[in-house]
């Protein structure tokens, strides 16, 4: 996943799966080492500061910004591939997994990857788009597959015990109610028009700079309809 993929991390949308994390680890009441897989800049990585934190993304450029805008000495940032994660065996008590098995041609390596180095009975949170909801909007070119919620939990329940099954739900802004003059949509908006779509979604990025006060954001336990899954899991 190169970081042209990626939506922009400082923004509420991602902020919310790592203040879930951070609340359920302080939870935990115990010296704790965190993993954040696909950390991109930094921007999640940075909530969880308070604990140790080893976190990896394959983009170079995505690490070398973390470490520049996001360092902190509790976290440790390096360039990896998911599918070979540079860890010994047994080694974090959680690991951070947020919107990227959706990227993979493999989910199967990350997963067994990760149950690799989590140690016994340690955590997984992991969060990716349901399905459900993403099939009727346009599709994203970089997602490899998206899954259904029988499809995300026959596939962790092969590695991990699931606990707690979560759904984010945002509520976004239409393109209707945006300012038609503001450059960053006019693509959109022509887009809009030539497939005759009235509802069609904005990204996560410019949502979140033009809406930032009014969007609503939870995390629920209706998963199968929210947006995104929210799922936590021990390791066998």
């Amino acid at each position: 996943m190169s970081s042209k993929e990626r939506p922009d991390q400082s923004t509420p949308n991602v902020r919310i799966r790592y203040e879930y994390a951070r609340k359920f680890i302080q939870s935990l009441n115990k010296d704790i080492k965190i993993l954040d897989i696909g950390c991109g800049e930094g921007w999640g990585s940075i909530v969880l500061a308070e604990f140790n934190v080893w976190a990896m993304d394959i983009s170079f450029k995505s690490i070398r910004r973390a470490i520049r805008n996001n360092y902190n000495s509790k976290i440790i940032y390096s360039v990896m591939s998911t599918e070979h994660l540079g860890y010994r065996n047994n080694i974090f008590d959680v690991v951070c997994c947020f919107e990227v098995i959706e990227h993979l041609d493999c989910p199967d390596c990350l997963l067994k990857e990760i149950k690799r180095v989590l140690k016994p009975n340690g955590i997984l949170l992991l969060s990716t788009p349901n399905r459900n909801y993403t099939k009727s909007l346009l599709p994203n070119p970089f997602h490899k597959k998206e899954y259904y919620f029988a499809e995300i939990k026959n596939i962790l329940e092969c590695y991990f015990s699931i606990e707690e099954f979560k759904g984010i739900n945002i509520c976004r802004a239409r393109i209707g109610d945006i300012i038609r003059s503001s450059s960053p949509f006019k693509y959109y908006l022509k887009l809009k028009n030539k497939l005759g779509i009235s509802n069609l979604e904005l990204p996560e990025s410019f949502q979140d700079k033009i809406l930032p006060q009014t969007e609503e954001r939870n995390i629920s336990d209706d998963y199968i309809n929210s947006r995104m899954f929210l799922i936590r899991c021990v390791k066998n």
